[in-house]
């Protein structure tokens, strides 16, 4: 429990530092310092899950898509592809990261960097395609499968007040 919760902090730790670098860059100093800030109190305040709403995957995911906001920033095809590796990465922590891709691709595309764009997008896929790789060789594709798939729906009707489920079903 203590190597999770010592992950915990050095994911959170590392959001609010991106977040820090990532605010400067785009909107300035203050603007730096209140992102980060904000993410920091609202990541560990008890009273949005403190202690037993940490370590969750958005505790890791979060930061690696900042760091590929980052990454992007840079401008080059080698920091296209890290950030795309970067949201793989993120996407592996949980499907729904693959959201991240989104404002990054919108950019690229945008400035009609479409090489940049190839590259982020083939490496947004080396990871996933790597890990469903992996779950293939070992014949648990079809368990990996129900888990991201079958299982979200369940999830989703549970967790979901009834008058949602058909906009919340409708999203996958």
């Amino acid at each position: 429990e203590t190597a999770v919760r010592l992950l915990d902090a050095a994911g959170t730790a590392l959001g609010g530092g991106a977040l820090l670098f990532l605010g400067r860059r785009c909107a300035g100093t203050a603007a730096g310092w209140w992102a980060a800030a904000a993410y920091l109190l609202f990541a560990q305040l008890p009273f949005f899950g403190g202690f037993w709403g940490s370590a969750q995957a958005e505790t890791f995911a979060g930061p690696l898509a900042a760091l590929a906001l980052l990454a992007i920033l840079a401008g080059t095809g080698r920091s296209c592809f890290a950030a795309g590796l970067l949201v793989g990465l993120a996407l592996l922590f949980k499907l729904p990261a693959l959201v991240f891709a989104v404002p990054v691709a919108a950019y690229l595309g945008g400035g009609r960097d479409y090489r940049g764009l190839g590259l982020f997008l083939g490496g947004t896929a080396v990871l996933p395609v790597l890990a469903a790789g992996y779950f293939w060789i070992q014949g648990g594709l079809g368990l990996l499968w129900e888990t991201l798939f079958a299982y979200t729906r369940v999830y989703l009707e549970a967790v979901t007040p009834p008058a949602y489920w058909p906009a919340a079903l409708g999203a996958l």
